[in-house]
């Protein structure tokens, strides 16, 4: 069995339960007579988790079942969602001690597991952190973007995420990957390695980022991005970031092809697609004579305010240009409209950048352990508090956001 640990709290009885995929390899009635079966199942269970890793082989006792069909137009196909997942049926488990680990797979057993055992580490010290000083309630973010845990958003942050359109800041995501990419790049350099080592140090260092923080399609979608415009001056040839783009879309699609449906698959690319092949055109169509007057202008005539003013103009129309584009997929799948989303994308980044970093430095101090976790753990709750009051406040404007229920299409 390969357990994949994430919590996760009931938004309609608010009871919590633990969640992890396995896979199965035989089922009993009786516990004597065992038939052999094959594929993953996932297993819930209430109360505290069961102490189960990536790669133990484990025995329970539960409530096997299919997955469940939506019964209401415009209700979520969780039955659907958890295939695409890899996941085709669920067992429900009353306690953890219904969970009996048979075999402890050493963590030499491979990268997965590895990954995995090193993930536990850090879940325990940082747990250890946030429960002596009872600051669980504000961890869910941290831990999102941590290790990619989604589950860990209490059911208020994830509903305000979804409403306020900038779910893809605070989930793991190509953003993410990609400021990863350059935080390792920077490090890197500063090594003065050959630059076609540093590349390929940079994927493999990427690849296992994607994997630690659980593999979503997203974050799957940059790897394969920086991979291919990483490896372009690698193999002497040309960086072009739509032909890396729609690489990643086909090997994507290739191995999964369901992964076209879901709404991380579509936000993503949608977004970079917005970016890459919108943005450019309409900033040229809106300010057609801005690279001129930079070129021309002395730099006794240019201050620090007008280069704020004009990164804050651009960054704003970016961020008008994404929501534009990924507006009818957030409507579509979260029934949200925020006309607010631009601007929110404008406040929120700088917390997000400076969030993110501290991860990154936390998740260092986090697998060496040490004082600094001390230091960076504070640091991040206080990010992570800023953040939510802002989100909170803008939930309370008038009019934001606009509830648009849509029926599925497909």
């Amino acid at each position: 069995s390969t357990p994949s640990n994430s919590s996760a709290a009931s938004d309609v009885y608010k009871r919590q339960y633990f969640v992890f995929r396995m896979r199965l390899d035989g089922i009993s009635g009786d516990a004597r007579r065992w038939s052999r079966t094959a594929g993953n199942v996932s297993v819930f269970t209430e109360g505290a988790p069961p102490d189960v890793r990536v790669g133990d082989r484990v025995q329970l006792l539960g409530l096997l079942r299919r997955g469940r069909a939506p019964t209401n137009p415009g209700q979520r196909d969780r039955e659907m969602a958890y295939q695409r997942a890899g996941s085709y049926g669920s067992v429900s488990v009353g306690s953890a001690e219904a969970v009996r680990v048979l075999e402890r797979a050493p963590w030499y057993h491979g990268l997965t597991v590895a990954l995995g055992r090193l993930r536990s580490v850090m879940e325990q010290r940082l747990d250890a952190y946030l429960t002596e000083h009872n600051a669980r309630r504000e961890s869910g973010l941290i831990k999102a973007l941590m290790f990619g845990d989604r589950g860990a958003l209490t059911p208020e942050q994830s509903e305000l995420l979804k409403s306020s359109g900038t779910v893809h800041f605070l989930a793991i995501s190509g953003l993410h990957v990609g400021i990863f990419c350059l935080f390792i790049g920077y490090l890197l350099a500063l090594l003065n390695l050959p630059v076609r080592l540093r590349h390929i140090l940079t994927i493999l260092l990427v690849w296992g980022y994607v994997l630690f923080t659980g593999f979503h399609v997203s974050a799957v979608r940059a790897g394969w991005m920086l991979t291919l415009m990483l490896a372009a001056p690698v193999l002497e040839r040309q960086t072009d970031s739509l032909s890396a783009l729609m690489g990643a879309a086909l090997i994507i699609l290739l191995v999964s092809p369901q992964q076209l449906f879901t709404p991380g698959f579509q936000l993503t690319f949608v977004a970079v697609w917005a970016l890459v092949c919108i943005y450019p055109d309409l900033e040229g169509v809106i300010w057609p004579w801005r690279d001129f007057l930079a070129a021309v202008q002395s730099p006794e005539q240019r201050s620090i305010w007008r280069d704020l003013w004009n990164w804050g103009r651009s960054y704003l129309m970016l961020s008008f240009t994404v929501w534009l584009a990924v507006a009818p997929i957030l409507v579509y799948h979260f029934h949200y409209l925020n006309f607010m989303t631009p601007l929110l994308n404008l406040l929120i980044w700088p917390l997000v950048l400076c969030l993110l970093l501290v991860v990154f430095a936390l998740l260092i101090s986090l697998s060496l352990g040490g004082w600094m976790i001390g230091l960076l753990a504070p640091l991040a709750l206080i990010l992570t508090g800023d953040i939510n009051t802002v989100l909170s406040a803008a939930d309370r404007l008038p009019g934001t956001p606009i509830y648009l229920p849509s029926p599925p299409l497909w």
